[in-house]
């Protein structure tokens, strides 16, 4: 399994019912409105050709590993995703 950040830009206003589902199904947590942490089998690529499938061909997706010992701040993000970046990677600033 790796950590993954994914992201996306959504060009149209549009219900994306399917990829917060498929997203809910991996227990990827929201760090921002275009941003989600996932623990996932497979490599940035297929991370990224699965959620390419649920949104539209001009929107925007990428999917970076994050490795052990990655060093990560926020100010003001969300408690599900500090608590899962502190569980994965608890050295925080």
């Amino acid at each position: 399994m790796a950590f993954y950040l994914i992201g996306f830009e959504v060009r149209k206003v549009r219900e994306y019912k399917s990829l917060n589902d498929h997203l809910a199904l991996w227990n990827a947590v929201p760090l921002h409105r275009g941003a989600w942490l996932v623990e996932h089998p497979g490599s940035a690529v297929n991370v990224r050709k699965d959620l390419q499938a649920l949104v539209d061909p001009d929107d925007t997706v990428f999917a970076v590993q994050i490795k052990p010992g990655a060093e990560w701040s926020g100010w003001l993000v969300p408690k599900p995703a500090t608590e899962w970046l502190s569980k994965h990677f608890p050295t925080a600033f």
